[in-house]
């Protein structure tokens, strides 16, 4: 950015010069979790969730100051995720899926089958973490049902 962009962020934002220039800094994953409350699992959902470009594991410092506003953070998801439904293929959304579950098993400490495939909806309901499991329960099912439209 030149000065004359700087001037331009300065008078829509009433940033001063030097936060400005700050902006354009990186911070590291550890650095970022710290200032949005967030466990690296977390961060690593946001991440994807919002499109965020990571260089060699530091993230602009203008997209967390960004993603710090409740409004620009949900305009960031919903732009990054209407791009990612235009051009994503099936392959591509059959992998984040089972990436997804890979994160859930992680989590969980095993397979939804062997740890939970035995409760009813209901009685997931009753768990803290119902809604976590749920959604994984969901993720299995739209894998299983993908890939049995492509034949696999």
């Amino acid at each position: 950015m030149g000065e004359r962009d700087h001037k331009y962020i300065k008078q829509i934002t009433l940033c001063r010069i030097e936060e400005i220039e700050g902006l354009k800094t990186y911070l590291t994953m550890e650095q970022v979790m710290h200032e949005l409350g967030l466990s690296e699992m977390s961060l690593k959902k946001y991440i994807r969730q919002c499109g965020l470009t990571v260089y060699n594991r530091m993230i602009p410092r203008y997209a967390i100051e960004l993603a710090k506003d409740s409004v620009y953070g949900i305009l960031m998801q919903k732009e990054y995720q209407d791009k990612k439904l235009k051009t994503q293929t099936q392959e591509e959304y059959l992998l984040e899926i089972e990436e997804r579950i890979a994160e859930y098993e992680e989590v969980f400490l095993g397979g939804f089958g062997e740890l939970y495939g035995h409760l009813t909806d209901e009685e997931l309901d009753l768990m803290d973490e119902g809604m976590k499991i749920k959604g994984r329960k969901d993720l299995i099912e739209e894998l299983r049902e993908i890939q049995s439209r492509i034949g696999e």
